[in-house]
């Protein structure tokens, strides 16, 4: 879902040239590292700007007092992170520092907890040390020594659902560079190109287990999916057939259906729907950077830092998700079930959409999320 997510295209020289590097632990040039932008993509200057952070970064690897021995540093070793995420009622954000704050239309129980706008773990401050997050009915947080924290929004799932599901499984994984979260699964991608769930669904995951090579996993309802690094995408069961989708550098999905984009800047998208599919309706869309499937709607961020969007799925559950034209300077997305989050380069966070009776997410307090 997501991102996100958030959440970015490369040069296909840059990911083949990438790719192997990533498997044996250096990490992979995501597709909003600067160095993707000296490869040659149109970037406008302030989305170059959002990717400063990462040279910064990419500088620190190999220092013994900013490395610790044995721990992942997920931002370095994978670059396909989030620092924004919508979920079903529940928004994340990655503050700088590695803090995690959340606005919310909801309660929380599980291991994660709130606690004065900060998400904690077993009501400790998850603090200094966040570098991805992803929603939906749950959530997870990766921690920079490669652990993830999990946790649910409290509606129609309880804390005994949660843990009847497995999802608390999740809190036991090592060397994860990065996490996605589905509707009743989290999937985490490890170090070493493979990938492990947590969850309710077995179908969900049915053949996970035996994939590798994989540098970008996402996941929705019913549907875990993963990008190879030579540019295919592998999926479960359910899944509509993306079996001859080649040169994809991001992926993403939703309720039966899923977004690939490609390494030229177009998207390319397959639903398990029958009949029309508004939102795989991403014809004509170019210079795309970023794509996020939503339940009801997927937008793309495009290099110069506006979005665009397809129609909703369904006009009845319409909170104005899809108003984003007018958004500028964005250097990350996520969709979801009826709002859409755009991170700009000063940090800010713009939303379109709400939740329920039209109640927006309180995000007007997010002025220095991390950027990707």
């Amino acid at each position: 879902m997501k991102r996100k997510k958030q959440c970015k295209i490369l040069a296909l020289a840059v990911i083949l040239s990438l790719m192997f590097s990533f498997i044996t632990g250096c990490g992979k040039s995501g597709p909003n590292d600067a160095d993707s932008a000296e490869q040659g993509e149109t970037s406008s200057e302030n989305v170059s700007q959002g990717r400063d952070d990462t040279e910064k970064k990419d500088a620190d690897k190999g220092n013994p007092e900013k490395e610790e021995a044995g721990n992942v540093d997920a931002a370095d070793a994978f670059p396909h992170r989030q620092t924004i995420a919508a979920g079903s009622g529940i928004s994340l954000g990655i503050a700088k520092g590695g803090t995690c704050v959340r606005a919310s239309a909801r309660s929380l129980v599980g291991s994660i907890n709130d606690f004065g706008g900060k998400l904690t773990y077993n009501y400790v401050p998850l603090e200094n040390d966040i570098v991805s997050v992803d929603a939906y009915e749950y959530f997870a947080v990766l921690k920079k020594d490669g652990t993830v924290c999990t946790g649910v929004v409290s509606k129609d799932h309880s804390n005994s659902a949660y843990e009847s599901y497995g999802l608390s499984e999740a809190d036991s994984w090592m060397d994860i560079v990065e996490v996605a979260v589905g509707w009743t699964q989290i999937v985490g991608l490890k170090k070493d190109g493979t990938v492990v769930t947590a969850g309710f669904s077995a179908s969900d995951f049915e053949g996970v287990d035996q994939w590798s090579n994989i540098i970008d996993v996402d996941a929705g309802e019913s549907i875990t999916v993963g990008l190879k690094a030579d540019g295919t995408v592998v999926t479960c069961d359910l899944a509509p057939d993306v079996s001859g989708w080649t040169d994809i550098v991001a992926v993403s999905c939703s309720s039966n259906y899923i977004v690939g984009l490609k390494s030229d800047g177009t998207v390319i998208a397959a639903s398990g729907r029958e009949g029309d599919d508004p939102r795989t309706d991403v014809t004509g869309w170019s210079d795309i950077v970023a794509v996020s499937a939503g339940l009801n709607h997927c937008v793309g961020l495009k290099s110069d830092g506006t979005v665009v969007s397809t129609k909703i799925l369904d006009p009845e559950y319409d909170k104005g998700e899809t108003d984003v034209d007018s958004w500028t300077d964005i250097v990350e997305i996520s969709a979801n079930y009826t709002h859409t989050l755009g991170l700009k380069s000063d940090g800010t966070v713009v939303c379109a959409g709400a939740f329920g009776d039209n109640e927006t997410f309180s995000i007007n307090d997010w002025n220095d999320i991390e950027l990707p």
